[in-house]
């Protein structure tokens, strides 16, 4: 078997044509002019920045990572919304920029390739999640989650215990004000300063780098506001939250079966 696998897949099989997987392949600039009249050229002083932004150049395929990590690890149908929003807000990106066709300004590696650039699709994933974030966070969303969600039930019975002033069975260690505003601002202030700062650099790394001129950036980060104002909006409904309190209970459900399941396998095992 395993020869008959090598004669189909020779590691010594020559390639002529190769090409970049576009996706993640980001270039960033080392050597600069000494002046735009000078035909001399030096190494830039500052490293750092542009593997900085090329890092953050990638903020659309790290952000479905983790959300698809997220969804599919924890079971969060919250993250799952954000994800189909998240390429939905890709998907309508691109074809506008189908639609206009402006092209992307020229760079050093253009092969003669018309690629179009209005509006940026970075941009818009960038700021549809970031937006998304924010209005979540201030607006009680995530309240919502804690208390209507089956898979959170633990802090859903918490915020109860709280709401009937059963908060002194907290441990003390737990109940002083510093610890609990640190807490407060690790799921508030932190989330949101984290999400606008990626999303700023995210559509700066873009211009830096010439992947998209000024106007395809901003055009891209507008676009992308709106559509997650209006993606938070729908979430906010009553028929979406219907859907996703459905489906959590579905998933719940599953997954508490699955883990019964699990248990007697163990214990017969054992």
């Amino acid at each position: 078997f395993f020869f008959q696998v090598t004669m189909a897949f020779p590691a010594n099989q020559p390639y002529y044509g190769w090409e970049s997987f576009s996706l993640t392949h980001t270039t960033y600039p080392i050597i600069e002019a000494n002046d735009t009249s000078d035909s001399s050229f030096r190494y830039l002083s500052h490293k750092l920045l542009p593997k900085f932004l090329a890092l953050l150049s990638l903020t659309p395929p790290f952000g479905v990572c983790a959300l698809v990590t997220a969804t599919v690890i924890h079971k969060d149908v919250v993250s799952a919304y954000l994800l189909l929003g998240s390429l939905l807000s890709t998907s309508c990106s691109a074809i506008l920029k189908n639609s206009i066709r402006q092209p992307r300004p020229p760079r050093y590696d253009d092969d003669g390739v018309v690629e179009f650039g209005m509006p940026s699709n970075h941009s818009t994933f960038a700021w549809f999640c970031a937006t998304f974030i924010v209005v979540y966070i201030y607006r009680g969303g995530s309240f919502w989650a804690a208390t209507s969600l089956k898979s959170r039930e633990a802090i859903s019975s918490t915020s109860r215990k709280i709401e009937n002033g059963c908060s002194s069975k907290i441990s003390s260690k737990f109940s002083t004000t510093i610890v609990r505003n640190t807490w407060q601002c690790l799921h508030t202030q932190i989330p949101v300063c984290m999400a606008l700062l990626v999303a700023i650099f995210c559509s700066y790394s873009r211009i830096y780098l010439r992947y998209h001129t000024t106007n395809q950036v901003i055009a891209g980060s507008l676009f992308g506001i709106c559509l997650g104002g209006i993606w938070y909006r729908l979430f906010e409904s009553v028929l979406v939250k219907g859907w996703l309190v459905r489906l959590d209970e579905i998933i719940y459900d599953l997954e508490l079966a699955r883990c019964c399941e699990s248990g007697r396998r163990a214990s017969k095992t054992d």
